[in-house]
C-alpha cells in the first residue's frame, strides 16, 4: 500500500521547492534506513532456512556456515545503513556521526560467501570511504561529501542483489524438496495415496480429497508450510526491487547535487520513497 504521509510530505515540499532546506532527501534516506532494516530479515533467512530444513530432513546440519553468512550479510547492511544515516542527518541540518570501526565490518563484508574477487572489493569500498570520513574535521562532513561514496553504495547493492537473491532461491528449492519429500513419506505411512504436488494449496485442503483425519492433517501442514515458503520466495521481487530503487534514489541525489531542492529531483525522490515503502511493507509481511 502507498504511504499517504511519505506523499503529502514530499508533495508539500514541491509547493515551496524554493526553499533551501533538503527535507526531501532527508525524507528519502530516512526510507533508506528502514529498507536496511528490512533487509536484515532477507540475509537472517539463510541460516532460518537451514533451521526449518532440519525440522523435515535426517541428517541435520549444524547450520554453521548459513549462519556465518547471515552475519557476513547483515554486517553489510550496517554498512548501508551507516551511509543512508549519515545522508538523513547531514540533509537535516546535524553533523553526522560514523563509526570508526566500519573498517572490521568491511572486512567481514568481503567473506560473503561465493564472491570473486571484484565483487569483494566492491563491497569492501563503502565501509573504508566512511571509516576514513570518521577522521574527518566537522566542516568536511558535507552532503557533497557524501556523495561522492554513491558509486561505492551502488556497487555494494548490487552485489546484495545478486547473490542474495540467486542464493536464496537456491536454499528454498531445496527446501521445497525436502519439505515435499517428508510430507509425501507422512502420507504414505498414514495409509493414504496422494500427489502432495496435485494439492491446490491456494485454494484450500478439502478432506474429502483424504481417506482418513490423519492424511487430511498432513496435508494441511504441508500446504502451510509450502505457502509460507512461497511468499517468502515471492517476496524476494520487492527485496531486488528495493535495491534497485536504493540505487535510483542515491542516483537522484547524485546528480541533483548542485541543487538538491530543484523541482525535478524532488519529484523523482517523492517516487523512490514511496516505492520503498511499497517493498518494504511486503518484505516485512514475508519475512
Amino acid at each position: 500500500m502507498i504511504s499517504w504521509r511519505i506523499v503529502s510530505a514530499l508533495s508539500l515540499i514541491l509547493l515551496n521547492s524554493a526553499c533551501t532546506n533538503l527535507q526531501a532527501v532527508n525524507t528519502t534516506s530516512g526510507q533508506l534506513v528502514a529498507a536496511a532494516s528490512s533487509w536484515n530479515s532477507v540475509a537472517d533467512e539463510m541460516e532460518a532456512s537451514c533451521i526449518r530444513r532440519n525440522l523435515v530432513s535426517d541428517p541435520a546440519s549444524d547450520c554453521s556456515n548459513e549462519k556465518v553468512a547471515t552475519q557476513h550479510l547483515e554486517d553489510a547492511n550496517k554498512i548501508l545503513s551507516a551511509y543512508f544515516t549519515a545522508l538523513q542527518q547531514v540533509s537535516n541540518g546535524s553533523n553526522f556521526t560514523v563509526d570508526a570501526k566500519l573498517t572490521n565490518l568491511s572486512k567481514s563484508v568481503a567473506a560473503i560467501p561465493k564472491l570473486n574477487s571484484a565483487q569483494v572489493q566492491a563491497v569492501s569500498g563503502l565501509g573504508s570511504f566512511l571509516a576514513n570520513m570518521a577522521t574527518k574535521a566537522q566542516e568536511e562532513r558535507t552532503i557533497k561529501n557524501l556523495i561522492l561514496a554513491v558509486p561505492q553504495a551502488e556497487d555494494m547493492m548490487d552485489v546484495m542483489n545478486d547473490v542474495v537473491v540467486k542464493e536464496l532461491i537456491r536454499v528454498y528449492k531445496d527446501e521445497a524438496t525436502n519439505t515435499l519429500a517428508t510430507f509425501n513419506s507422512y502420507i504414505l505411512q498414514s495409509g493414504a495415496n496422494i500427489d502432495l504436488t496435485k494439492l491446490d494449496c491456494k485454494m484450500g485442503v478439502s478432506s474429502k480429497s483424504f481417506v482418513n483425519g490423519t492424511a487430511y492433517l498432513l496435508g494441511q501442514a504441508y500446504c502451510a508450510k509450502n505457502t509460507a515458503l512461497f511468499t517468502k520466495i515471492s517476496a524476494l521481487n520487492n527485496y531486488s526491487n528495493s535495491l534497485t530503487t536504493a540505487k535510483a534514489a542515491l542516483k537522484s541525489i547524485e546528480s541533483g547535487k548542485d541543487d538538491l531542492t530543484a523541482q525535478a529531483i524532488i519529484q523523482q525522490l517523492i517516487a523512490q520513497a514511496t516505492s520503498l515503502k511499497t517493498d518494504i511493507d511486503a518484505i516485512n509481511k514475508a519475512f
